[in-house]
């Protein structure tokens, strides 16, 4: 997404950055909002600025490479997947939380940390039951 704003002149680097970043974190809440609603933003901001092409070639490109439609082709193939997963709410938290501690690093630290962590405390729960008398 982020590209696709820089490529189409809707914004700067920053503001390209900005859309990117909120794209992936609108991604992580409900189906029904979803990265769709950063595009047709884009979109709209085109038609209205009289680059009509340039608006439909944004819609096309967002709906088939951010959403709706690699959603319905890669959803059920990922749920399909024994993954242990880790909780959407977790992954946001740790990169909010990550970003602030350790800066863009963060980004990718703190998610894995927090997964990390919740898998510890899991398996601590696990051992405690098994140990614990009866």
């Amino acid at each position: 997404m982020a590209l696709l704003f820089r490529v189409f002149g809707i914004s700067d680097v920053g503001g390209a950055v900005a859309a990117g970043i909120l794209t992936v974190i609108i991604e992580l809440l409900p189906p029904v909002v979803g990265g769709w609603v950063v595009w047709v933003g884009g979109v709209a901001y085109l038609i209205n600025q009289g680059h009509i092409l340039s608006g439909v070639l944004l819609a096309v490109l967002g709906f088939s490479l951010v959403s709706p439609l690699p959603d319905i082709l890669l959803r059920d193939k990922i749920s399909r997947l024994k993954w242990g997963g880790v909780n959407a709410i977790i992954s946001l938290l740790g990169f909010i939380g990550g970003y602030i501690a350790f800066g863009f690093v963060g980004i990718i630290i703190g998610p894995v940390s927090l997964g990390l962590l919740k898998t510890l405390i899991e398996e601590w729960k696990e051992v405690k039951e098994r140990t614990s008398p009866p």
